[in-house]
């Protein structure tokens, strides 16, 4: 049938058969496809895909950065763990939640260490920022040499000392 439209829910998706409903969740299924009873259709069976009631759009520092369906009661956190935990210089103590409150946009700053239980609605934009340091602790050489580039600093290096990485001889 092409699959659930961008509101229909992948959380709560109802298969109907007689008198016995049962209620299937795609990502529940996706972190352990082996849990669970398997499920077989019979003749004359229904599938209803309600809509979603909460979707939120997770960007950034994260391995899957995507639309995702929360049910009630699950938080950021949740949130985090389905789209496959953060990257490594994902900047948790300042999440960025944007959302419409009363037609205006509101922006919240999450610490996750601080609010891992911080609730969300639906269409919340989420940015995970991924830490952009600049390299330190570095010289550049530049101009007519052989190997220019950035090379490792550290305290008492000298012109000498970095020459001697080149195996060249150094003249007085």
């Amino acid at each position: 049938s092409g699959g659930p439209t961008d509101r229909g829910t992948v959380r709560n998706i109802q298969m109907v058969q007689g008198d016995k409903k049962v209620n299937l969740d795609v990502y529940k299924y996706l972190q352990s496809p082996t849990s669970g009873s398997a499920l077989f259709l019979n003749n004359n069976a229904t599938i209803y895909v309600p809509l979603a009631e909460t979707i939120v759009t997770l960007e950034g520092g994260v391995q899957r950065p995507l639309q995702y369906e929360l049910k009630a009661g699950e938080t950021i956190t949740d949130l985090i763990a389905f789209a496959g935990g953060l990257k490594a210089r994902a900047e948790v103590k300042n999440i960025r939640v944007t959302r419409y409150v009363d037609g205006q946009l509101e922006l919240f700053n999450i610490d996750l260490d601080q609010q891992p239980d911080f609730a969300l609605e639906d269409e919340d934009l989420v940015e995970v920022l991924v830490v952009e340091n600049p390299v330190e602790n570095f010289v550049t050489i530049e101009g007519a040499v052989l190997l220019p580039g950035r090379y490792a600093f550290s305290e008492g290096i000298d012109l000498a000392g970095l020459l001697a990485l080149w195996r060249m001889p150094v003249s007085s």
